[in-house]
This record gives structure tokens, C-alpha cells and sequence, in this order.
């Protein structure tokens, strides 16, 4: 049961400030697309909205990787679980030793996993407990794909109601939290904690899943990953279809999510426009490209992600004009694939 949004509002006087540096540079290095989000928010969201994208990304790094056997990836997640528990004196020793990640910042980051537990535990309850209990349910979420996958998966896909559990625990249980960390303090925020809207902040976070999933279905497959049929099956382009038509319904409910943020909260406005933008351009581009190709990474053009960086006037619009200008966003990715299924279906 997830139940920061259902819980008082953090006082702001408990809220740290930031990282030390050496974890800030660590954050920008391992967090990609989501650091265009951290970067902008207040420092009182985002000291623990990173600090718990670092604990989770560490135990992410060790579900990744391909240099040690998943029996041994599955007692590490374990124990790292564990140890968010009691981050004072974690209980994983020298277990990330022979995690060896390609990506330097990731290599970093393990050998400093340790110290950020300890900067978990220096945190008072209010924070630390929210922070311990998104982290535990990605962790979880990691552990059954972990499960699924390692005797190799069905070429058949998940079913609906996997899929659905899936993306919650690994990416929509972060819509609440965020919208906590957000929230804490200030009172015209109160919206943030009403069972709607928390049902709109999972549903952002699924949607954003559901962009990794459809973007990522051949390097997934090719790693035994499959999430949906294999590519080469008739069922796929039904499958897949299915599955872009869910990634839309749940961008349709997130749009709702940026007018919580009245217009004088530009910087949280942004942080969350960002990822509806980024998200719902990546899946018109994958559609138009015709849907996902060995060898294809489908992404936004860094001059295009610096044009909505650049866009901080507009978001203190009226929740209307947003609105609108998300929608037609929406639109143009629906758009794109109903030519898809036009072609495939």
C-alpha cells in the first residue's frame, strides 16, 4: 500500500537542501532525461526526489547487469532492500563488488552506495520513511522481472494484468511520491493528496513506463525481455497496437497533472511538463519511423528538448492554455498511430 499522498504534508523546515556534490554530479551523469526534471524543481523537492532516484538507480545498475548470474542479482536487490530498513549500518557489504557496469557513472555510483544509505539515514523519519517506501516497491518491481525472466520468458508476452503491475511497480508508485515531495508544505497544494489525483500521478508514471516499453521491445527482446510477443509473431502488431493505445490513454489522464501546480509554480510545472512533452513526442516519432526496429533508437533531438527547456514563460500560462497545448500533443501521437495501424493492422 502506498501512502505518502495520504499522509500530512512534510514541513518544509525539516527539508534538506541538497546532495553534497559529488552525488549531484553522480545524479546528472546516471539519470539522463529524468535530471531535466530534478534540475528545475525547488530544492526542497528535489533533495529527496534525488535521493531516492539514486538509491533505486544503484539497485537498478546491479538488476542490469549482465556480468553476474541473476541468482546473484537477486540476493543483491534483496539485501539491498533490506538495508534501506536500517541505512545506518547496511547489511549488503561488499556484496557490489563484482558489479561491474560499462557506464562510468554507474560504476561511481555503486562505489558510493554506501555513503548514500548512510545519507538516508541521517534523515528525519517524515522524509526518510517516504523516501524508504517508493524505493522498497521499485526494488520489488525489479525483483519480479528479475523472477520472470530468469529461466527465459515466454515469447508470448505478458498479459494485461502483468503489464499492469508492472508499470505500477516500476514507475507508477513514483507518481505519488513525487506528488508528496512536491506538495510538502505548502498548502495550495492540498490537491495533490485527493485520491483523483493520485490516481492521475500513477497513471503519469505508467504512461512514462509504457514509452520504455514500446521504444525498447527489440533490445528487450534480445535480452529475453519480452513484455509483449515476439516481433516476428502474428500477434505482435495487435499486441503492440494494444499497448500504444494503453501508453495514450495513461498521457491522457497525466495531462491532467501539470494544473494541480497553480501558475506562479513555473519551476514544478515545468519538471513535470518535460516528461509529457519528451514522452508523448517519442511515441509519435516511433510511430511515424514504423513502429520499433532492431538497430532503431527512437529519441527527441537534443535541440528540440533545449526549445522546451527554453519554454519557462509558457508554463505560467493558465491551466487551459497548458492543458490545450498538451492535448495537442496527444493528439498528434494518436494520430500517428492510427496511420500505423492503417498500414499493420
Amino acid at each position: 500500500m502506498i501512502s505518502w499522498v495520504s499522509s500530512p504534508l512534510i514541513p518544509l523546515r525539516i527539508m534538506p537542501r541538497q546532495l553534497p556534490q559529488n552525488l549531484e554530479t553522480i545524479l546528472k551523469q546516471t539519470s539522463r532525461a529524468f535530471y531535466l526534471s530534478l534540475s528545475v524543481l525547488p530544492s526542497a523537492a528535489r533533495y529527496p526526489l534525488s535521493l531516492a532516484y539514486l538509491l533505486a538507480r544503484a539497485a537498478d545498475t546491479v538488476a542490469d547487469s549482465e556480468a553476474r548470474p541473476g541468482t546473484d542479482r537477486i540476493a543483491t536487490l534483496k539485501a539491498l532492500q533490506q538495508s534501506l530498513k536500517h541505512p545506518k549500518s547496511p547489511t549488503f557489504g561488499d556484496a557490489l563488488t563484482g558489479f561491474e557496469p560499462g557506464h562510468l557513472g554507474e560504476r561511481i555510483l555503486l562505489q558510493r552506495t554506501e555513503e548514500i544509505y548512510s545519507i538516508l539515514g541521517e534523515c528525519p523519519a517524515p522524509l526518510r520513511e517516504p523516501v524508504v517506501e517508493v524505493v522498497e516497491t521499485l526494488i520489488d518491481g525489479m525483483l519480479w522481472d528479475q523472477t520472470l525472466f530468469q529461466e527465459g520468458a515466454s515469447p508470448n508476452g505478458l498479459t494485461d494484468e502483468q503489464l499492469e503491475r508492472y508499470t505500477f511497480l516500476v514507475a507508477g508508485c513514483v507518481g505519488p511520491f513525487w506528488s508528496s515531495m512536491c506538495g510538502a508544505g505548502h498548502p495550495a497544494l492540498d490537491v495533490l493528496s485527493t485520491a483523483h489525483a493520485r490516481t492521475v500521478a500513477i497513471e503519469f508514471g505508467k504512461a512514462l513506463q509504457w514509452v520504455n516499453i514500446l521504444r525498447d521491445i527489440p533490445k528487450d527482446q534480445a535480452e529475453g525481455r519480452f513484455y509483449l510477443p515476439e516481433m516476428a509473431s502474428e500477434t505482435f502488431p495487435d499486441r503492440f497496437h494494444r499497448g500504444a493505445t494503453r501508453a495514450l490513454r495513461a498521457f491522457d489522464s497525466a495531462l491532467e497533472y501539470p494544473g494541480y501546480f497553480r501558475f506562479y509554480h513555473v519551476r514544478e510545472r515545468l519538471a513535470v511538463v518535460m516528461p509529457l512533452v519528451l514522452g508523448l513526442r517519442t511515441l509519435e516519432k516511433l510511430f511515424k519511423s514504423g513502429g520499433p526496429r532492431p538497430r532503431q533508437r527512437i529519441k527527441v533531438s537534443r535541440s528540440e528538448v533545449f526549445l522546451w527547456l527554453g519554454s519557462g514563460p509558457i508554463m505560467s500560462l493558465g491551466a487551459p492554455l497548458l492543458n490545450n497545448i498538451l492535448k495537442h500533443l496527444h493528439t498528434r501521437a494518436q494520430a500517428a498511430l492510427n496511420r500505423w495501424s492503417d498500414t499493420h493492422l
